[in-house]
């Protein structure tokens, strides 16, 4: 393997290592769902911790401006509701 493709696999193997911790518009609606099914089950410390950790999330790789949820007639982006 020469120098390019030892080039080639350090830049794979960073961004892989970097996208591990990118949330995905996936993850970041099952953790709003969990935090409505604790809050409609009386469970609100951890609804709680459920919607601050949605209210939390930092990523340049994810707009979660395009991710909505609605809740009761209220459509919002997902990190708005959460709040």
């Amino acid at each position: 393997m020469g120098l390019l493709g030892l080039a080639i696999v350090s830049i794979s193997m960073s961004v892989a290592y970097i996208a591990r911790d990118v949330p995905t518009s996936d993850f970041m609606l099952s953790t709003f769902q969990a935090g409505q099914s604790f809050y409609s089950e009386g469970a609100y410390d951890q609804a709680i911790d459920k919607y601050r950790s949605v209210g939390e999330e930092r990523s340049v790789l994810l707009d979660d401006s395009e991710i909505i949820v609605v809740v009761g007639e209220v459509e919002a982006t997902v990190k708005d509701a959460a709040i």
